[in-house]
């Protein structure tokens, strides 16, 4: 019996801890995926610019060297994933949780963070230009 108890527990659970098949599925089919759990995923050098993951979970996803230009990703929980070299460039990421997300070397030229929770995160050598502060300044450190 508890062998049984522990077994149905794992699969109840063990559902919370990855991505959605068919979200994906859907994400790569029309380049939309609102609200979609995608926590865990891994989308390494993948070409997702102006996808709409606006309100989409994910936490923990693997999205380095990711094309994310001009995506939505509004309201959107990026907390612990890992964005390392990825083009965020005129992208929407207003009110996004990015706490603990790797933001190394990304490109955030003319994207909104606006309202964006970045505590924890790892912004060294991200690019600003004309990008929208999470306090909602404009951030115009533009390299020539």
């Amino acid at each position: 019996m508890k062998k049984l108890i522990l077994i149905a527990c794992l699969l109840i659970y063990s559902n919370g801890w990855a991505y959605n098949e068919t979200n994906l599925l859907k994400l790569k089919a029309i380049n939309v995926c609102q609200g979609c759990d995608l926590s865990g995923i891994n989308l390494r050098d993948t070409n997702l610019s102006g996808a709409n993951l606006s309100d989409a979970d994910l936490s923990g996803a693997y999205l380095r060297d990711t094309n994310l230009s001009g995506a939505n990703l509004s309201d959107a929980d990026l907390s612990g994933a890992n964005l390392a070299d990825t083009d965020l460039s005129n992208a929407d990421l207003t009110d996004a949780n990015l706490h603990n997300a790797n933001l190394a070397d990304t490109d955030l030229s003319g994207a909104d963070l606006t309202n964006a929770h970045l505590s924890g995160a790892n912004l060294r050598g991200a690019k600003y230009c004309k990008t929208k502060m999470p306090s909602g300044e404009l951030n115009d450190d533009c390299e020539e």
